[in-house]
């Protein structure tokens, strides 16, 4: 698993804020905000985007892994997730398959930071979703990606 400082976390925590902020959230009124870390330590924010059809929306963890792909980073230390309540939450099934994909880029388990108001807390997405489904019959086209960036 891949170390972490605090100081990458609390930039994690800050850049997964401020996307909460551009939450679309006009039904139930609770925003999201993400923020994947790249090994080069940059940082791609992401935001919740509801849809009045049930399905349509993205979660801010997906959004989050979008931007960061759009960037040309698809290896991941760290993906931080943040709940604008005062709780800690965990990324939905849909979020943790998603994620599970990139894990597989680098082959590497990476570090999963649940963030709220009250604070944060970080363990491995290997802990978080032990059990996903993974890509064997393609893998080694999921980590030819590792080599983009």
């Amino acid at each position: 698993m891949a170390d972490i400082t605090k100081e990458e976390i609390n930039k994690m925590i800050k850049v997964a804020k401020k996307a909460s902020k551009n939450a679309f959230v006009p039904y139930n009124k609770h925003a999201f905000g993400s923020c994947v870390l790249a090994y080069d330590g940059s940082t791609y924010g992401g935001c919740n985007v509801e849809n009045s059809i049930s399905g349509l929306g993205t979660c801010s963890e997906i959004s989050a892994i979008n931007h960061a792909i759009i960037h040309g980073k698809y290896k991941f230390k760290a993906l931080c997730l943040y709940d604008t309540k005062a709780q800690i939450s965990y990324p939905c099934g849909v979020c943790r398959q998603y994620i599970s994909q990139f894990a597989q880029v680098s082959g590497k388990d990476f570090i999963i930071v649940l963030a709220s108001p009250k604070g944060y807390k970080t363990m491995s997405f290997k802990e978080l979703f032990p059990y996903g489904h993974y890509n064997r019959s393609d893998l080694d086209a999921v980590k030819s990606y590792a080599k983009r960036n």
